[in-house]
């Protein structure tokens, strides 16, 4: 049985302190520390020593700072199913409306952005749709809204609807 994540903090070069997540695999050939939406983790094989782990942090806390410092403030609104507010897309705001259906999907209606999401769904559904949806219109995507930072290729099938396209 492998143990359960644990949350140790880190001391960065600027005297601030980070929780990172040190998780346990048993596929992990080797330390990977990763920078997400949730915060710093640090995943070691089973036989990984903690000292060797510790040493490891502290030879990328740099590393980590930089990533934190990409990231998003806690501060800021995080895009989401209770986002009411209008997202930035091409130069316009435009809004939101949410709706329940099968699967997660981003369209632009007549009266804004829809987004489909099943019951279920978290918010990182939410934000991958319209992540998947913007990434393959030829005009700029709506990056600058919360939540979104990076494209998804993997759906280059899906259309985003832009005026050139009509």
């Amino acid at each position: 049985m492998l143990p359960t994540p644990e949350i140790r903090p880190l001391a960065l070069a600027d005297g601030r302190e980070v929780p990172v997540r040190w998780v346990r695999d048993r596929r992990a050939r080797r330390l990977r520390l990763i920078v997400s939406d949730k915060g710093a983790r640090l995943t070691l094989p089973l036989v990984a020593s903690v000292r060797g782990a510790e040493a490891f942090l502290h030879e990328h806390r740099d590393w980590l700072a930089a990533q934190l410092a990409r990231q998003r403030h806690d501060d800021a609104p995080r895009f989401g199913r209770d986002w009411t507010g209008p997202l930035p897309l091409r130069g316009q705001d435009v809004p939101v409306q949410w709706r329940e259906g099968r699967y997660a999907r981003a369209a632009l209606g007549e009266h804004g952005i829809e987004l489909q999401l099943p019951a279920g769904a978290d918010d990182a559904r939410a934000r991958a749709a319209l992540r998947c949806a913007s990434s393959t219109c030829s005009r700029p995507a709506p990056t600058s809204a919360p939540g979104c930072r990076a494209t998804c290729p993997a759906c280059r099938a899906r259309r985003w609807p832009c005026a050139s396209a009509r």
